[in-house]
């Protein structure tokens, strides 16, 4: 599979990706199974949404790492080449005919119920999965160490997109807050009731 940037040709190659790229995949991946559990979805579309979340990233390869791991805030021009990410990530999986599926799902992981997503595509015009995908990369990310900062408890992780709520699925997201009670999935969660969102 190849992709153009910087007038360079790119071969992709799954060995590849960084252990930490794969790992949160995972993670993102049994996150938004979980969440697609809570709301009933058919099982194919369980496995949609959590295979969709295994490759979600995988485009991050051909993000320069100077970008990719740059400890302050990104530039205008470094944001426009970080958002890449999400179409390269999406041309990885349409490559293959048995992944091809999910590179709708894993192109739109970055867009908000408000628009201010990176295509600024805004509610029913987000495909449902790629909501679903939306917040359990938030919240792993929230809960994860990254160079700029350390992992948030779970509790503050939920407390920040419930402060955020406008920008997600409202059924989505209280889905996430049951999980977590329920399950204390990757948690310090203390036991204290958490609000639905609005």
């Amino acid at each position: 599979m190849h992709s153009l940037e910087d007038g360079h040709i790119k071969k992709f190659n799954f060995s590849e990706i960084p252990k930490h790229i794969l790992v949160h995949g995972q993670k993102v991946g049994v996150l938004a199974f979980g969440i697609a559990e809570i709301l009933n979805y058919s099982h194919s579309k369980k496995l949609d949404v959590a295979v969709a979340g295994l490759y979600h990233d995988y485009g991050k390869i051909w993000v320069k790492p100077s970008i990719l791991n740059k400890p302050g805030p990104l530039n205008e021009e470094e944001m426009k080449v970080m958002k890449l990410h999400v179409l390269y990530s999406s041309q990885i999986v349409s490559s293959f005919i048995n992944l091809r599926k999910y590179g709708e799902i894993i192109k739109y992981h970055h867009e908000y119920m408000d628009g201010s997503g990176y295509y600024g595509l805004k509610g029913i015009e987000i495909p449902e999965l790629s909501k679903i995908l939306t917040v359990a990369d938030v919240y792993d990310a929230l809960i994860s160490d990254r160079i700029y900062r350390r992992a948030f408890s779970t509790e503050k992780a939920l407390e920040i997109m419930e402060k955020e709520k406008h920008r997600y699925d409202k059924r989505i997201l209280e889905s996430l807050f049951k999980m977590v009670e329920k399950t204390c999935i990757c948690c310090s969660f203390n036991g204290r009731e958490l609000r639905k969102a609005h």
